[in-house]
């Protein structure tokens, strides 16, 4: 592997941040075997003896907390707890991975927040503000300052004949 790959995967790996699902890229219902194959493999990209990068130790260890924390059954439900209250409940129900969605619909769940659209805040607020400031710019404009054509024209020094 060359030292892009092994920036890019350093890059990957901080830029999941606490999220140790995506950071050894498993599904939240992911068995020890495929975490442990997932750990192998990301394992051999950033491991500081292999991979240059300055942050290749603190990633490796990023990695190394991951595997720990997603194979200790104890570990993990807290885990997931924080994991939910971080990403709040409708989130989370709409990947499918809560008991309550069940995952059956594809995580469109429509509970009493309303689902996928649930989190949805319209933007043309801002555009409408937007043209309201332009037009009180525009109307507050003197009408001495916009000459028409004639008054420019008739402004334009003339050469002397």
């Amino acid at each position: 592997m060359n030292t892009i790959d092994q920036k890019k995967a350093v890059r990957r790996i901080h830029s999941c941040g606490n999220n140790y699902y995506k950071m050894l890229d498993v599904p939240h219902n992911a068995t020890e075997a495929q975490i442990l194959m997932s750990f192998k493999k990301m394992a051999k990209k950033v491991h500081p003896d292999k991979n240059f990068d300055p942050r290749a130790t603190e990633t490796f260890q990023a990695l190394l907390k991951a595997k720990n924390v997603l194979l200790d059954s104890t570990m993990r439900k807290e885990f997931d707890q924080k994991l939910r209250c971080s990403y709040g409940e409708t989130r989370w129900n709409r990947r499918g991975n809560s008991k309550r969605s069940g995952g059956s619909n594809g995580g469109l769940d429509a509970g009493r927040n309303g689902g996928r659209f649930s989190l949805f805040k319209p933007q043309w607020t801002f555009i409408v503000l937007i043209i309201f400031v332009l037009m009180a710019y525009i109307l507050s404009i003197p009408s001495y300052c916009l000459n028409s054509s004639e008054e420019v024209s008739s402004k334009v020094a003339r050469p002397l004949t």
